[in-house]
């Protein structure tokens, strides 16, 4: 269990807890906190670094389900971290794979073929000469960067 720093205020809580904590914070042993996220009751830890800590706010809201103190999940799921870090991988997805695009469209306009394209960028030739295609209908208000 971490160590309370002096100047906190009494019952104060960190945000993120080892499993240690996490259990003691629901009233089991570790063992047992373990075994019921591995039961999909509890919810599972966040590696960070060598460390595996849980979130304070999603142990609570599944301590909440448990109890029935949570009945609607439509509501709780107005702050479902889960859903925010998938939304903010699909951006990244998004992201890179603009980037990919705007590469692939470089490389044509510098007189690459699809094949030489496709082959740099782990992509079929059929794929690079779609995106192309694609990049080639765009209109000029949205102009490709070549970086």
């Amino acid at each position: 269990m971490p160590h309370q720093p002096d100047s906190w205020p009494a019952g104060c809580l960190p945000r993120m807890m080892d499993v240690k904590f996490a259990a003691y914070y629901c009233g089991i042993s570790p063992t047992a906190f373990l075994t019921r996220v591995k039961a999909g009751l509890l919810p599972p830890g966040r590696r960070d670094g060598k460390r595996v800590l849980w979130d304070l706010v999603t142990v609570n809201r599944a301590l909440d389900r448990l109890s029935g103190v949570i009945t609607d999940d439509s509501v709780d799921s107005l702050i479902d971290h889960d859903e925010a870090q998938a939304f903010a991988a699909m951006v990244a997805r998004g992201e890179r794979d603009r980037k990919l695009e705007e590469r692939i469209f470089a490389a044509h306009l510098a007189g690459k073929t699809s094949r030489e394209i496709g082959a740099r960028e782990k992509l079929s030739p059929q794929k690079v000469a779609s995106i192309i295609r694609w990049h080639k209908g765009r209109k000029p208000s949205a102009p490709i960067s070549s970086r």
